[in-house]
């Protein structure tokens, strides 16, 4: 997917952080993705979910592009879940945004499970922050 100004990278996990946290450094993708019965991921799986697509567009949100875009390209933290995945998080006011992520072998680069806004980091393992 790619931003209205034609951007196809949403954001970058850097060296200098990726080495820090023994992950691996590289572009942050949100790809079409698949929604299924036992879940799925992308912008499929996101938009899937009307709720939260309602939420996003009533925080001034065009589209599940732009929300990741906002998440991903100035995070202010990031976190592993149990499962492995990255969650990439951004606190803006008294919202964490989460953009949850796993690395993609083929194409090196973090490909976009989902994301959401909360109200909190709770049971987050952090491991960096700004």
């Amino acid at each position: 997917m790619f931003t209205k100004t034609g951007l196809g990278e949403l954001g970058q996990i850097t060296e200098e952080i990726a080495v820090h946290c023994s992950i691996a450094p590289g572009p942050i993708k949100l790809l079409n993705g698949v929604e299924g019965a036992n879940g799925g991921f992308g912008r499929e799986h996101i938009e899937s979910h009307t709720s939260r697509m309602k939420q996003l567009e009533g925080m001034g949100y065009a589209d599940v592009v732009s929300y990741i875009y906002f998440v991903v390209s100035n995070f202010t933290h990031l976190a592993v879940q149990e499962d492995g995945r990255l969650v990439i998080v951004r606190q803006d006011g008294q919202l964490f945004h989460h953009v949850i992520c796993q690395w993609d072998e083929e194409l090196c680069n973090w490909s976009v499970t989902t994301a959401l806004p909360k109200h909190n980091m709770r049971k987050l393992e952090i491991i960096w922050s700004i």
